[in-house]
């Protein structure tokens, strides 16, 4: 598990439980990446960022809890809600090796360091 405001590798799986409403924030030299619930849409928000895509997804989401897992890579995020049930996913292009990650409206984060093989 890692705490609020913790350092975490730009290559990494996170998994939580949320309950109606949430934020989770990856925050880089470039800016930040929001995930968050709003309005019934959970929406995954790069505009504050200077990314090469600047924009709001969003998907349709009326249950009270749930869980999810987000994937980060070199150049993308990959975000699977309640087991695969809905999905979302986008490129995005993080600079920094490490990332800060700030949330609310979450209990535990669970997070593994996923390892790159180098050639």
């Amino acid at each position: 598990m890692i705490n609020d405001n913790s350092l975490i590798s730009k290559h990494s799986l996170l998994k939580f439980s949320f309950n109606k409403v949430f934020k989770v924030s990856f925050i880089s030299s470039i800016g930040e990446l929001v995930i968050s619930i709003a309005d019934g849409y959970i929406l995954l928000d790069t505009t504050k960022s200077n990314n090469l895509d600047e924009m709001i997804i969003k998907t349709n989401y009326q249950y009270d809890k749930g869980n999810i897992e987000i994937l980060l890579d070199t150049s993308s995020i990959e975000i699977f809600i309640n087991d695969g049930k809905e999905t979302m996913t986008s490129r995005y292009y993080f600079k920094d090796e490490k990332l800060t990650i700030s949330y609310n409206g979450i209990d535990d984060v669970l997070y593994q360091n996923i390892n790159v093989l180098k050639e």
